[in-house]
């Protein structure tokens, strides 16, 4: 989807999915506490006390998954191009601010994010079927994989020839791949 452009993510993490791509606006929103009580109370009816807990809950959810997988603070503000408070805005006004920002040229889709997407999403596709592939699972995690316009190029190492040609196999079998290199060593030989 991101990839046609024109997209807006809404969830969790875009900021590390998405990073590196010059056309994406990254915006964060901050709704103050007693906002987030009030909202969590309406909608799954939970007394103030238990809203209080169900959003420190899922605060420290957050916090502690975007830790453990991308080392980083969500609330860093350095994540994001736009960080705003609904404290001081209303919604309309943000939704003004932020249409105004994606008209600037700073978050234009260009030639180079184009082909830049492109690679992440053949990188991902490669990654997913590695992931998929009981196969090749385990032989594939030491396995760094880079992709510039088609051709993918493996580097790390494995513990066999075989998991090294299936590995090969599975990312030849991926759609828009069109040439693989593979500079993946064997454990044994890399241990000498």
């Amino acid at each position: 989807a991101v990839q046609r452009d024109n997209v807006i993510y809404h969830g969790h993490a875009g900021q590390f999915l998405l990073r590196g791509l010059p056309n994406v606006l990254k915006l964060r929103i901050e709704a103050p506490l007693e906002y987030r009580i009030r909202s969590v109370m309406a909608e799954l009816g939970h007394s103030r006390d238990e809203a209080v807990k169900y959003i420190e809950g899922v605060d420290d959810q957050r916090r502690r998954w975007v830790k453990m997988v991308y080392n980083q603070d969500w609330c860093d503000p350095a994540l994001y191009d736009l960080c705003v408070n609904l404290q001081n805005m209303s919604m309309d006004n943000i939704c003004d601010i932020v249409a105004m920002a994606i008209e600037h040229d700073d978050f234009r889709t260009t030639e180079d994010a184009a082909k830049w997407l492109g690679n992440t999403a053949l990188q991902c596709g490669v990654k997913a079927a590695l992931s998929a592939d009981d196969r090749v699972w385990n032989s594939s995690q030491q396995v760094t994989i880079s992709a510039n316009e088609g051709a993918i190029s493996l580097r790390g190492s494995t513990k066999s020839k075989e998991s090294r040609d299936l590995i090969m196999e599975a990312v030849t079998q991926v759609e828009g791949v069109v040439d693989c290199k593979s500079e993946i060593s064997l454990l044994s030989n890399s241990l000498r």
